[in-house]
């Protein structure tokens, strides 16, 4: 039989804590005899988990897009892209200025940024991009129209050099497939 005697503080006083003596009591005829009992630490068994794959989404190359142009321009310009066979078809508000050639070097400049973009995404061979802006017909109406466009393809994509034509945005008329002002905006 196992018995607690109590010991007293032993070199550990410092701590504060008093210490137990466990011990055995000799046998006696009158007792039984003890029986040693000791436990075995079981180990815990050990899980390792696998991560399991993050499945990654394809991110679709027109929202990309269309996402890095209104980046570009800001959200307030009414973007719409979209993809017609191998050309992708991007459409803006142009932004009004006082002057009509401040207007059109600003839907220049606003015009290579796309192509800019659309250049470093690499996801077509051909890019139209059109620039609408509110006019006024004879009858008074105001309506928007497509003012501005170009049409580029991925040759010449590659060639321009946007760096450099951020100075010259006027010479997008001269580099482009296809190219349109309306004579509207030159009044």
């Amino acid at each position: 039989m196992l018995w607690v005697i109590p010991v007293g503080f032993i070199g550990l006083g410092l701590l504060g804590q008093g210490l137990m003596a466990i011990g055995v009591i000799p046998e006696t005829p009158d007792t039984k005899p003890a029986t040693e009992v000791t436990q075995k630490a079981t180990p815990k068994p050990t899980v390792t988990k696998t991560a399991k794959p993050v499945p990654t989404k394809s991110v679709n190359p027109i929202s990309q897009l269309k996402g890095s142009v209104i980046g570009k321009l800001g959200k307030d310009r009414n973007v719409k892209v979209s993809m017609y066979k191998d050309t992708v078809q991007v459409g803006f508000d142009m932004d009004d200025n006082l002057f009509s050639d401040s207007r059109i070097r600003r839907g220049h400049q606003d015009i290579l940024s796309i192509l800019q973009v659309v250049k470093d995404l690499k996801i077509t061979n051909r890019v139209f991009v059109e620039a609408w802006f509110p006019l006024i017909d004879k009858y008074g109406n105001e309506d928007k129209y497509s003012v501005l466009y170009v049409e580029v393809s991925n040759q010449t994509l590659n060639k321009m050099n946007f760096d450099n034509l951020k100075y010259v945005p006027e010479n997008l008329e001269y580099i482009a497939e296809e190219y349109y002002l309306h004579p509207a905006m030159l009044k």
